[in-house]
């Protein structure tokens, strides 16, 4: 019988592969907008380290003070580049850009520059959306950087917060950071809550970006995640290192990465801040995503805590609960037979967590609803810390063009300025090295 699944597997793979050698490869990253080289000094505190321009591109605002920045909210359909870094310290609170009725919807260049010191203070009866901007539509975000932000919210009803933006709809934030030795974000009291480090809903891709910042959420139900609260279509090179902590009265969904994953794909992600999360009905909890599609090459190492008194339901070392069951194996062999063959088709089509490892540090097994055996299968492992540590154990990792271990010994991290191609050939090429 085993030998009969490996024959029909490879056939399997063999057409795909013709297939697909028909369609061009797919999520080819796009370019960087406006970005052009003009012999400016380096910012290396990006993921891929950004050379000032020292002019603005024809057709760009440029934006030299805090007043400047300020000004954007006056025409929000326009592109800006920043020309400085912009400090907030004496500015007071800062009103987030974008309304509902006019919401940002040109490019943001931040050219390697960064905003420092933004405080955000926000009590309201009212749903909040605070970040940099409130709202941002069909937008681009690039090459951002927040240091030393405060963001703390208060509302009777909905909170939609971010270090970047509170609602980014359909918009894509490419190479952008949230960190600081002082910086959070914390909501004291919502009716439901979407918090990220980076972003919260609705975004049409997040990559290259990351985030230190203490999360804090207090509601009575909530999404959060250390990148992105949900929602996002493709999250690629993108990490955590900064603590997360949730209490909910209902339900709530947590994930080093993102919180609740109704995504295509997460892909080369990794979360090394602690999670704290508890939910008196429902807790969806997990090192990338509290609840996932698609996981590919990703790892974590942040230890998992679940508060006293909460519910533990679905939590797991990499995703607390992945909602396509028939990839998690079955009790019979039919049922096992087809999670093997559907696990076969490349991560846009199906929900494949492939390649990804975390930290032994709980006795949480990697997936919350999975089959161990079938884990193992996809190369999705618990490991010791000294297995974390070694090059060998990820199977799977492309060491070539994204992911280097340090030389002290550590985790694995992105090489500068690490390649962003996640199209059919990438990830069918990880999935062989993966599976052999």
């Amino acid at each position: 019988m085993q030998k009969s699944i490996i024959k029909l597997m490879s056939i399997i793979m063999v057409v795909l592969m013709v297939m697909m050698s028909l369609v061009p490869p797919a999520f080819a990253s796009a370019p960087a907008v406006n970005e052009r080289k003009t012999g400016g000094a380096a910012n290396h505190e990006f993921i891929k380290p950004v050379t000032h321009q020292t002019a603005a591109p024809e057709g760009c605002i440029g934006i030299y003070t805090a007043s400047d920045l300020n000004n954007v909210r006056n025409n929000p359909a326009a592109d800006y580049i920043m020309m400085n870094d912009i400090d907030l310290a004496g500015w007071g609170n800062w009103a987030p850009i974008g309304e509902a009725a006019a919401p940002f919807s040109g490019v943001f260049n931040g050219n390697g520059y960064v905003i420092k010191n933004m405080t955000i203070d926000i009590t309201s009866e009212n749903t909040v959306y605070a970040g940099l901007f409130s709202y941002a539509d069909k937008a681009e975000l690039i090459n951002v950087g927040l240091i030393d932000a405060l963001i703390s919210i208060t509302s009777t009803k909905s909170v939609f917060v971010s270090g970047l933006a509170g609602s980014a709809k359909s918009s894509t934030i490419t190479n952008c950071f949230n960190k600081g030795e002082s910086n959070s974000i914390k909501v004291l009291s919502a009716s439901r809550c979407n918090a990220g480090g980076i972003s919260t809903d609705f975004s049409k891709e997040v990559a290259n970006c990351y985030n230190t910042s203490l999360i804090t959420v207090n509601a009575q139900s909530a999404h959060v995640g250390g990148v992105c609260s949900s929602y996002q279509l493709n999250l690629i090179n993108c990490y955590n290192t900064g603590m997360i902590d949730v209490s909910a009265e209902t339900y709530a969904w947590v994930g080093g990465i993102c919180g609740y994953q109704s995504a295509q794909k997460i892909v080369n992600c990794y979360n090394t801040g602690e999670i704290k999360a508890g939910a008196l009905v429902d807790c969806f909890v997990g090192g990338i995503a509290g609840t996932s599609k698609g996981i590919n090459t990703s790892y974590n190492v942040g230890k998992i805590t679940i508060k006293d008194g909460a519910k533990e339901e679905h939590c797991g070392g990499i995703s607390g609960y992945n909602q396509f069951k028939i990839i998690m194996g079955g009790s019979t062999p039919i049922s096992d037979f087809y999670a093997k063959v559907f696990n076969l088709l490349p991560l846009p089509f199906v929900g494949l967590i492939q390649c990804c490892y975390c930290l032994n540090n709980t006795p949480l097994k990697a997936v919350g609803n999975a089959e161990e055996s079938v884990l193992s299968m996809w190369n999705v492992k618990a490991l010791s810390d000294e297995q974390m540590r070694r090059r060998s154990s990820f199977r799977g990792f492309d060491f070539h063009n994204v992911w280097v271990m340090p030389e002290d010994g550590g985790y694995p991290v992105f090489r500068q300025n690490p390649n962003l191609d996640t199209g059919f050939w990438s990830i069918f090429i990880n999935f062989i090295f993966g599976w052999m």
